[in-house]
């Protein structure tokens, strides 16, 4: 990206260009500061319009803790636990991860499904997802090996 104000980057010159020419491009449109899930500003996320598919994204890792220490931008004073259910109700709002998605086509991704109980809490939480907002998606994980 190119360089903008307070640290951040925007699209770089020549983006439209180059997601005409490519398969597949993916962009970041907003980020947690390296926390599992997140609630979205007022301004966020920027999505462009030529982007066709939106993907949310949270870590299972923050099942079980409360909420206001692992997703960022809520409220600090929430003491509620993450639940399966919860998790599910914030990726599939319009006002969470399907914020200005419109017509777009939107899937959510679990990742940090590394063990059984992360993939059997992530399955739950898709299974939520499936039957209560109509929502696809997909658990990752990294194989051994494959960490930074």
């Amino acid at each position: 990206g190119s360089p903008a104000e307070n640290g951040k980057l925007t699209q770089p010159p020549g983006l439209s260009g180059w997601m005409a020419g490519a398969d597949t491009v993916l962009l970041e449109a907003d980020g947690a500061k390296h926390h599992p899930c997140k609630a979205p500003a007022a301004h966020e996320p920027v999505l462009l319009p030529e982007s066709d598919i939106v993907l949310a994204v949270a870590g299972l890792s923050a099942l079980g803790s409360p909420l206001a220490e692992v997703c960022f931008r809520l409220d600090a004073a929430c003491e509620a636990s993450l639940t399966p259910e919860r998790l599910a109700k914030l990726l599939a709002s319009s006002a969470g991860g399907r914020k200005n998605v419109g017509t777009r086509a939107f899937y959510v991704i679990l990742n940090q499904a590394d063990d059984a109980p992360r993939r059997a809490a992530g399955e739950r939480t898709l299974a939520i997802l499936k039957e209560t907002y109509n929502v696809s998606g997909f658990l990752t994980h990294f194989e051994e090996g494959e960490r930074a």
